[in-house]
């Protein structure tokens, strides 16, 4: 999200926000593990917020020391699941919660394939493991919007220099 002019004070809140987050330290496996054990009713988390919040919100808050982080980070998380309840949403913000993982690239596409199954979203032969060019399109263009315009709204909230924030970001943005 850098410019020529460097990094702006706005850019290392994102990466900040992002990296104090305990998803972006677990594995892949880890990720599928914690998805597929709360599938219900071929629903993450059976579409309930209180689910989510008992069996997944403790995975993905902050770690980080700071309590306003932890607060910020559980109502991001919160927000964007019941935004994304539908299940073909809910597909991709889990491709979401994967992509900001610390994936192992040889086995990666796996997990993004059994988290398919479980949804049948994704066209798949099971001796290829080969994910289709448009799903995989659609998936990085929903994580692209999650981790900039979604985020971007989130955080305008939740700072004290919001338009400053907005403008900034929505610059660079337009400029991608």
């Amino acid at each position: 999200m850098g410019n020529c002019d460097g990094r702006s004070s706005f850019e290392y809140l994102i990466d900040e926000f992002f990296e104090e987050m305990t998803l972006t330290h677990l594995n892949n496996y880890e990720v599928e593990t914690l998805v597929s054990n709360n599938i219900f009713n071929n629903q993450f988390c059976g579409n309930k917020l209180e689910n989510f919040n008992l069996n997944i919100l403790e995975f993905l808050k902050s770690f980080s020391e700071t309590e306003k982080i932890r607060e910020k980070t559980i109502l991001f998380w919160q927000n964007s699941f019941e935004i994304y309840s539908d299940q073909k949403n809910q597909f991709l913000f889990i491709c979401c919660m994967c992509f900001l993982c610390k994936f192992d690239k040889n086995t990666f596409h796996k997990t993004l394939l059994n988290i398919g199954k479980l949804y049948n979203n994704l066209n798949y032969t099971n001796n290829d493991y080969i994910v289709l060019k448009k799903d995989l399109i659609e998936m990085v263009d929903f994580y692209m919007y999650f981790i900039t315009i979604h985020t971007l709204k989130y955080l305008k909230e939740s700072v004290d220099e919001k338009e400053k924030l907005w403008n900034n970001m929505s610059v660079c943005i337009e400029t991608m």
